[in-house]
């Protein structure tokens, strides 16, 4: 199959003198609210005051843009579903990339990789209207490169077996595309035991969770072969063209690193894994790959004794990779938030309201963990 060429599409780069870029990322609230009658939430039509301005100091870029790449083509035979359906020539399996390059940025960049069932806008801005990591790793010297993994957010998927799947009246070929619900994610992002019950203290903005559910969306990578796969083939092809950079990975991407590591140990210079599921095993030679790549893996609160998705199960399974790298000659931390101070953070860290403390904390290990 023959791949097609990258075209990145840049923006021109910003004047040469400074330019001083005020950007706003307008977070509207949401008018559908939750109805299971929980304390936590809104009411049903009740609106949540969301700020039009989560910068408080102006942004200063050197450069921003986006582009695609990890696109291929594929001759669809089933573009439609209206007769007359004419196959053509279509691309698949892109990821879309947004960059932003600060005014003397760092030697390595880092790339942000969302979690299950997310887009990058979790790196953005939070539920509750406050400034996003990729922005404020920005503002402290990184260039970001943040990706919508292919087959989620503007990366699209592809629609090929469903329009099969509709043509051809055979509803065993139509794969289950999921989408997370608030009631489960509730439990398993450990806001608390029980839906509307919350764990004491913690940091996220519940008030606001309607707001997180806008940002869910349906995980259509099982029309392009699977987060796995295509994810990591798209970062790959991202750091063969940007070269050396940092990982930052959250959630359902948590192998995802450890295959890119696996592919290109020499252009990865750290990971960042944020409370990263282990469905899928490392290979022992994923695992020599980070030798010489620091690993970071780092978890919220009420994560011990609770066996939600992302808690004991998870905090073990990434333990024994931790351990791994280490036997390997490699060097990986396993951190507790609340073992450094910080305390209440749940799954989605960087929504919680001390989302920047821990940020800062990243950013301190990144310091000491990377030359620059």
């Amino acid at each position: 199959m023959k791949k097609i060429m990258e075209q990145p599409r840049h923006c021109a780069a910003f004047a040469a003198a400074a330019l001083s870029l005020a950007l706003s990322i307008a977070v509207f609230p949401s008018t559908a609210h939750a109805q299971d009658g929980d304390d936590a939430t809104p009411a049903a039509g009740e609106d949540i005051e969301i700020p039009l301005n989560n910068f408080k100091t102006p942004l200063t870029l050197k450069d921003e843009g986006t582009f695609f790449l990890n696109g291929e083509r594929f001759k669809a035979k089933y573009p439609a579903v209206v007769e007359p359906i004419v196959p053509g020539r279509v691309i698949r399996n892109q990821m879309y990339v947004h960059y932003q390059v600060p005014m003397n940025a760092k030697k390595l960049p880092v790339v942000m990789i969302h979690g299950g069932g997310l887009t990058g806008s979790v790196w953005e801005h939070t539920p509750d209207g406050r400034e996003g990591w990729s922005s404020y790793f920005v503002r402290k010297g990184y260039t970001v490169y943040n990706v919508d993994i292919p087959g989620r957010g503007r990366s699209g998927f592809n629609p090929e077996i469903l329009n099969e799947a509709k043509v051809k009246g055979d509803i065993d070929l139509f794969p289950g595309i999921a989408r997370g619900t608030l009631n489960a994610s509730w439990v398993n992002w450990r806001f608390g035991p029980e839906f509307g019950k919350k764990f004491p203290g913690i940091k996220f903005p519940t008030k606001n969770l309607d707001d997180l559910g806008e940002m869910i969306v349906p995980s259509a990578e099982v029309t392009v072969g699977g987060a796995l796969i295509e994810a990591t083939n798209g970062v790959v092809k991202l750091l063969d063209k940007i070269g050396p950079a940092i990982l930052l990975v959250h959630s359902q991407s948590g192998p995802t690193a450890d295959a890119i590591v696996g592919e290109r140990p020499k252009l990865v210079k750290a990971v960042v894994n944020i409370e990263g599921s282990q469905n899928v095993v490392p290979t022992d030679d994923m695992i020599k790959g980070y030798k010489n790549v620091p690993d970071l893996e780092l978890f919220g609160d009420n994560v011990q004794g609770n066996p939600a998705s992302t808690g004991q199960p998870r905090f073990d399974a990434r333990t024994i990779v931790a351990n791994r790298i280490n036997a390997a000659g490699g060097k990986a931390q396993v951190v507790e938030l609340p073992s450094v101070g910080l305390r209440g953070n749940t799954h989605m860290v960087m929504h919680d309201t001390n989302s920047l403390k821990v940020a800062d904390y990243i950013l301190g290990w990144l310091e000491e963990n990377t030359a620059e």
